[in-house]
């Protein structure tokens, strides 16, 4: 069974008349998703050139190496411990997203004079865009003293010959 992802869309500008068309929705998703991609690849560019960088945007900092036939990714997390964090490959797309999500301990009496220290609830996503595409199944993560260790494979093309049979 395979589903129809067609729909009609309304465009009504303000005093004019209504503007329909038939328009294939997933392919409208996919040239948006692609577009703002590229437009959030231009603002992050353009803010580090300023020197501003993630974690100035309340987000870990990250540092990605390029060590030959695998990545190395290190993001600071001091004050999460490993089952707080999740990382995920999502290799269609040459990404890492890796999600956080810490409950500090309140203090149970008093009245705070500074407060600098984040929220409660401490949550953040962050997907880290790759050059090359990765492979998941040789990838791993280690965690220790406040830094998160992400080794993500690449996926090198293959090219292989194969033989071609007589058509009976």
């Amino acid at each position: 069974m395979s589903e129809n992802y067609s729909d009609t869309l309304e465009i009504k500008v303000s005093g004019e008349e209504k503007y329909e068309e038939k328009v294939d929705l997933a392919k409208t998703l996919i040239k948006i998703y692609n577009e703002l991609k590229k437009q959030c690849d231009i603002i992050l560019k353009t803010l580090a050139k300023m020197g501003i960088q993630g974690g100035d945007l309340g987000l870990p900092p990250v540092d990605v190496i390029d060590e030959g036939d695998r990545y190395h990714i290190v993001v600071d997390l001091p004050g999460f411990s490993p089952n707080e964090i999740e990382v995920s490959i999502i290799s269609d797309f040459k990404a890492i997203r890796i999600k956080g999500r810490r409950i500090k301990a309140i203090s149970s009496g008093g009245k705070y004079l500074v407060k600098e220290r984040p929220p409660k609830v401490l949550e953040f996503e962050r997907i880290i865009r790759l050059p090359t595409k990765i492979d998941p199944s040789g990838s791993e993560a280690k965690f220790r003293y406040g830094e998160l260790h992400i080794f993500v494979r690449k996926r090198h093309s293959e090219m292989r010959e194969i033989s071609i049979a007589e058509l009976s």
